[in-house]
């Protein structure tokens, strides 16, 4: 029993010197010590500081903003400097090398701590806080980040889509004036080609009557008769090569407007498809509702342009097969009169 209660009273004893060792050091804490919480709309910054009883402070600045890119950026700092009363003097030094150090002055009063010098700002009041407290903060600033972030790309997308919705719109006026151009000169091409296919009948018919005249100076001997013989078989040359050079136009002719055609087709097909995109009553973006009256003349313009893409594809056969047939009878003629002479 006495051993217990001795036990028990140096237990005590030691109790009391550790109070007394503990004590001094407690009071001796200066009031700026702790966490300090800041916030602006677009940025939250954490304070952590020791201030000793010799005035001197040091610590932790953290700074978490929301920049241009919608994103955090998150930076530490490591914090020196002193108090003095109210007065307070601090110094962040930035992790990255060569960038300078940035003195920030103000008070503390309270649990408040008021500090001037930061880039953008005229002043930054903090809030004594716990780490609890400033992660809080943090947190509603990530998603604050987050929505930006989203309306950003949703607005990186609607803009897109206009960029898009308009140049479909420049393509559908530039089809429709394609097709109104193209419609509106199907009856030129129709007369020009229409006009070549009489040509080739025309130089026949001349050759025909070249012919004739040489084949009345058949038999004559004389050197004006050979003469005029060898002229008309040149004639009859001429005639051959003029045919030819016409269907060589006639037949780059053929070529352009089959080029037309089916570009106008292939347009017509993707216009389709996208007009029928703002079609049935389903909601459509405001730039979509100029589509409208477009497609409403496409859907009228691409029967007629049809028609006429066969009309005119009917009328380039016939040329060929004039010229064929003409350029056969041409080639007998010039044989026969090459004969004669």
């Amino acid at each position: 029993m006495g051993r217990r209660w001795r036990g028990a009273a140096c237990s005590a004893w030691l109790a009391g010197w550790t109070i007394a060792l503990t004590a001094p050091a407690a009071s001796q804490a200066h009031p700026l010590s702790g966490g300090y919480l800041g916030k602006t709309p677009f940025a939250v910054y954490w304070l952590q500081v020791v201030a000793t009883p010799d005035q001197h402070v040091t610590g932790q600045f953290e700074a978490s903003e929301i920049g241009k890119s919608a994103q955090v950026s998150e930076t530490t700092f490591a914090v020196t400097g002193a108090v003095d009363g109210e007065s307070v003097s601090l110094t962040l030094k930035s992790p990255i090398p060569l960038v300078p150090s940035l003195p920030l002055a103000g008070t503390f009063r309270g649990a408040v701590l008021t500090l001037t010098g930061l880039p953008g700002s005229s002043q930054l009041v903090l809030q004594r806080a716990n780490a609890d407290a400033y992660a809080s903060e943090k947190h509603a600033l990530d998603a604050q980040s987050r929505q930006a972030l989203a309306l950003r790309a949703a607005g990186e997308k609607r803009h897109q889509e206009y960029v898009q919705n308009q140049s479909v719109l420049e393509d559908l006026n530039k089809l429709r004036a394609n097709a109104q151009a193209y419609n509106a000169k199907q009856a030129e091409w129709t007369q020009k080609l229409g006009a070549a296919e009489r040509r080739y009948s025309a130089i026949t018919a001349k050759m025909q009557e070249y012919l004739l005249k040489e084949q009345a100076l058949a038999g004559n001997a004389s050197g004006n008769a050979s003469v005029a013989r060898s002229q008309i078989v040149v004639r009859l040359n001429e005639g051959v090569n003029a045919t030819t050079s016409h269907h060589l136009e006639a037949d780059d002719a053929r070529r352009s407007l089959q080029r037309r055609a089916d570009e106008l087709s292939k347009e017509f097909g993707i216009a389709g498809q996208r007009c029928r995109q703002i079609q049935g009553g389903a909601p459509v973006a405001p730039e979509q509702e100029a589509w409208k009256p477009v497609c409403a003349d496409l859907h009228a313009l691409q029967p007629i342009a049809e028609q006429n893409m066969r009309a005119l594809g009917a009328t380039l056969d016939q040329l060929e097969t004039t010229y064929q047939q003409e350029q056969g009878k041409q080639a007998a003629i010039l044989r026969e009169g090459e004969r004669i002479n």
